[in-house]
């Protein structure tokens, strides 16, 4: 145990070490607890005359915590039908797996380490004050809640995911029988909350699911229904709930090791694939590389592009290549997308199709870092075609803008019948998203010309944002003003947008077109 106490206490000493040797991340670090800083005194000074204040109701708040939790659990348990989970990195499967030390005491190892990075996973959450607290009236202690909750359920859904795997990975009937009772409670849950809508016909939708969230039935979910509970009960000064959901939750987390341990000391092989695949998709996102998924069995079928000549062969390759993954526009990451912020406009479409559009631009940028036409930079093909550089950089980006219109149809279509906004609207919400998808992709390419050999990822995202707000910025302002001076609609601020995004980022493609000539400009 003492040399597992020395490589823990180790390993921070030389995180701490290195914050010394890089003050890029020292600066970095104290830059995103400033933002969070910022973000939680701005709510408190905007928020100074608390008595014409009117918050909308907790039962809401409480059907948002509940999917969240309840998502985050599934999508992470769920990966214990496949790859499963691990909470040991490729150093420590060289220093541990091969040391004279327990299993069981590698085990305890592991979880304590998977603690931390599960507190770390949950930090985004203090970004979310401003809107939690304008709007639901959540104190900065009420959050704190929020986000214990949230690291608990990420923490349960990893111990969940490798009890599955260890498991059921010798068996597919086994795999079926864990899936089919997952599909089950997912449709059970859905009815329940579905159901007294259809049949009661009301009109308060919203009012509605939200009271069948947070009816006691659905507190009893394992897990997220106990963590939102616990949380709730923070929230409404139920002592009670707080010590029954934090109670059941610790309780299930330590039965769930314990059956970890006594079912399978020797879980060694059950976790070092899940291992290198979390260390293949780390090292690659440090890089600037986009890991992919590849296919266990590969089907041969026709081979060749067959379509395309010069530079668009690269966006005929993309659409190939998309078709071979099992997907067509749309995959698991985009349909994710959609329906979260669906059910964001579903709880805000009080606050109309401005704040709406708001925060799905919001989360497209931080979806940007996507695409096949990143990857395409790190092949030498797409440097020795003999084409002009800005046909080829343009081609390469013709799938994900291809990609990103689709999603925008069905995506602010749904809005739209969601919050009853005009077909104009819809129409203008459309094709400013692909505007925004465009300038997005000119800001990552600007980005590559510019810090290509940067490999501090987090550095390159504050600078991207950074860069978004500066380059972004003339077009909004630009639009506000007009829709203001000549009280149009909204769909003027959006036109502004559109025209000077499209403009803007046709000129950083044109600029940087050259990131195409030389292979070396993207050595990362």
């Amino acid at each position: 145990m003492k040399s597992l106490a020395y490589l823990f206490f180790t390993t921070m000493k030389n995180s701490l070490k290195e914050l010394i040797k890089h003050p890029s991340r020292l600066i970095m670090y104290l830059i995103f607890i400033g933002l969070i800083v910022l973000v939680v005194v701005s709510s408190q000074l905007s928020d100074a005359d608390t008595a014409s204040v009117s918050y909308r109701s907790l039962n809401e708040f409480g059907a948002i915590v509940l999917a969240l939790y309840t998502a985050m659990f599934v999508l992470m348990a769920h990966k214990g039908l496949t790859s499963g989970a691990s909470f040991f990195s490729m150093p420590d499967v060289n220093l541990l797996f091969l040391s004279p030390v327990s299993p069981i005491k590698i085990l305890l190892f592991g979880i304590v380490k998977q603690m931390g990075t599960s507190l770390m996973v949950g930090l985004f959450i203090f970004y979310q004050y401003s809107w939690m607290h304008n709007t639901y009236g959540i104190s900065f202690g009420m959050l704190l809640f929020v986000f214990l909750g949230y690291c608990l359920t990420v923490f349960c859904a990893q111990l969940t995911a490798m009890a599955i795997y260890s498991f059921s990975c010798n068996s597919e009937n086994r795999k079926k029988a864990i899936k089919g009772v997952l599909y089950a409670a997912g449709l059970l849950c859905a009815a329940y909350l579905v159901y007294p809508v259809l049949a009661s016909g009301s009109s308060d939708l919203l009012g509605t699911v939200a009271d069948r969230a947070n009816s006691g039935i659905l507190e009893w979910i394992p897990v997220a229904g106990w963590l939102k509970g616990a949380v709730i009960g923070a929230l409404t000064a139920g002592s009670l709930h707080i010590l029954t959901g934090f109670g059941l939750t610790l309780a299930y987390a330590a039965i769930v090791i314990l059956l970890i341990a006594v079912s399978n000391t020797d879980y060694y092989e059950d976790v070092l694939q899940a291992t290198e695949i979390t260390y293949t998709a780390i090292t690659a996102q440090k890089q600037g590389k986009a890991a992919e998924a590849i296919p266990k069995n590969v089907k041969v079928g026709r081979t060749g592009i067959g379509r395309g000549f010069g530079a668009s062969t690269f966006f005929y390759k993309h659409l190939l290549e998309n078709r071979r993954a099992g997907m067509f526009y749309l995959d698991i990451s985009s349909i994710i997308f959609i329906v979260a912020n669906c059910i964001f406009a579903f709880f805000m479409k009080d606050q109309g199709i401005i704040a709406i559009f708001a925060f799905v631009t919001y989360m497209q940028a931080l979806s940007s870092f996507a695409g096949r036409w990143l990857k395409e930079l790190l092949l030498p093909y797409v440097y020795l075609t003999p084409v002009s550089p800005f046909k080829k950089l343009i081609s390469i980006c013709g799938e994900t803008l291809l990609k990103s219109a689709v999603e925008s149809v069905v995506l602010y279509i749904l809005i739209g019948f969601i919050i009853g906004a005009s077909p104009v609207d819809i129409a203008f919400c459309i094709v400013a998203r692909v505007g925004f998808s465009y300038l997005f992709m000119a800001v990552t390419i600007l980005l590559e010309r510019l810090f290509g050999s940067m490999t501090n990822r987090v550095m390159i995202i504050l600078l991207y944002f950074l860069m978004v707000l500066i380059i972004a910025a003339p077009g909004m302002i630009l639009g506000g003003i007009l829709m203001v001076a000549i009280q149009a609609g909204f769909w003027l601020f959006l036109l502004c947008s559109l025209i000077w995004n499209l403009g803007i980022g046709s000129l950083i493609f044109y600029l940087c077109r050259n990131i195409l000539n030389y292979a070396e400009l993207n050595n990362q």
